[in-house]
């Protein structure tokens, strides 16, 4: 495998403009799924934000090949492991939920976990502060 990774960077490392060319498309990436969540058109704290993160931080790790920079690479790097930790969270709970005795509610909340939803939380739910003792304390974290 190592072979074939060398490979693969002598090969990007000929075509430079191309290389800056998908760390453009990465940055476009960033700049999208961030002005995304901003705007609420996807949730934040769904699966989609932390795939749009790994992705963007792919492509601009793969133009840091011919345009190396120590800083850059830590940070692409670190949004890679992130967000593959939590994709691998988001995709362990639906999992862990699906072998539990049917229950509307908890199905209705893990369709929303793992869509590409535009509506993340209702506003007047997004920060709530309740008595109930029935609600866990993660309830009132922004996670779903």
């Amino acid at each position: 495998m190592g072979h074939s990774v060398q490979t693969v960077i002598e090969f990007i490392r000929s075509y430079p403009d191309i290389a800056e060319l998908i760390g453009i498309i990465g940055f476009m990436i960033y700049i999208g799924g961030f002005f995304s969540v901003q705007s609420g058109f996807m949730c934040g704290n769904g699966i989609a934000f932390p795939v749009v993160q790994v992705t963007a931080a792919s492509f601009v790790l793969v133009s840091l090949t011919t345009a190396y920079n120590l800083p850059a690479f830590m940070i692409q790097t670190s949004y890679i492991a992130i967000g593959v930790f939590g994709i691998a969270l988001r995709l362990r709970r639906v999992r862990s939920n699906r072998y539990r005795p049917a229950d509307p509610a908890r199905d209705a909340r893990l369709r929303t976990q793992i869509r590409f939803d535009t509506d993340c939380h209702e506003p007047a739910t997004l920060f709530r502060h309740t008595s109930d003792q029935s609600d866990s304390p993660k309830s009132h974290a922004l996670c779903p």
